[in-house]
């Protein structure tokens, strides 16, 4: 699943030196990643139901209608755990505000230069965000996160830039997009005995948009939760709220705070 080591980051800001930080992680395969994910929860005793989707919920009646291969039911359930990403269904057939995102395109191109550091481009150039290089063994990725409008065009302008000087090739091996939530926490990731995690309950950073670590973490501890308050802990949905909080709620704000520059006129 581990594709390479990262040791850091170089940040490239324009009218800037170029700066460096550290930064360890891994670079994994996220389909592998994600398959691994699914084969522990069945074993666990998951049942997985592919092309499912939540319809319609009553909160207090605790039902739930879904659809399945053009047929519905509805299910009763004793907690429920939402997990389905920063457009949460769950959180719209509740009524709840949408998350604040940003729009990420994405191309998978070779590396031509070996690296084990992220790089990190910040300019007018990206309005609303940045661009990214992610080393991935013999590949790359390299993205824009940024105002929708925009992100096409800057995506562009830096593969060319970045295969000009080359740093990457110039055939575009893979395309991808999507949004990320970037403004921290749901105001609550309870509802009655409904739980927020991952992306849909708002808990990926809203500077990087990572949230691979704060899902896992939070899924398992929903389910945790979900459990015991099924088996009769009352106190284990609140218990949830209060630990996430605890274990990443001054992280995230913290990096709510410190993205406000981007969403204002540069400079």
């Amino acid at each position: 699943i581990v594709i390479q080591s990262i040791v850091g980051t170089r940040h490239h800001t324009e009218g800037a030196a170029p700066g460096t930080g550290l930064l360890p992680g891994s670079v994994v395969d996220r389909d592998a990643f994600d398959r691994a994910l699914v084969d522990f929860s069945r074993a666990a005793g998951a049942r997985l139901q592919r092309g499912a989707a939540i319809t319609a919920l009553d909160a207090d009646e605790c039902t739930a209608t879904i659809g399945l291969n053009g047929n519905a039911s509805r299910v009763h359930f004793r907690a429920l755990v939402a997990a389905d990403g920063h457009a949460s269904a769950v959180a719209r057939l509740l009524g709840l505000a949408p998350l604040q995102t940003m729009y990420t395109q994405r191309y998978r191109v070779a590396l031509h230069v070996p690296q084990e550091a992220v790089d990190v481009w910040v300019s007018p150039r990206y309005p609303g965000g940045y661009g990214w290089l992610i080393p991935a063994g013999r590949d790359a990725v390299i993205a824009t996160g940024m105002h929708e409008r925009f992100a096409g065009e800057a995506l562009d302008a830096l593969h060319r830039q970045l295969a000009g000087a080359g740093q990457v090739g110039r055939e575009i091996r893979g395309r991808s997009a999507g949004a990320v939530s970037v403004g921290g926490l749901r105001e609550r990731l309870i509802y009655g005995n409904i739980l927020f995690a991952g992306d849909a309950g708002g808990l990926a950073h809203p500077l990087t948009g990572a949230g691979i670590h704060p899902a896992v973490v939070s899924g398992e501890a929903a389910g945790r939760a979900a459990a015991e308050w099924a088996a009769g802990n009352l106190g284990a949905i609140p218990g949830y709220e209060a630990h996430m909080r605890g274990q990443f709620g001054e992280t995230l704000e913290r990096a709510r705070r410190n993205r406000e520059p981007f969403d204002s006129a540069w400079g």
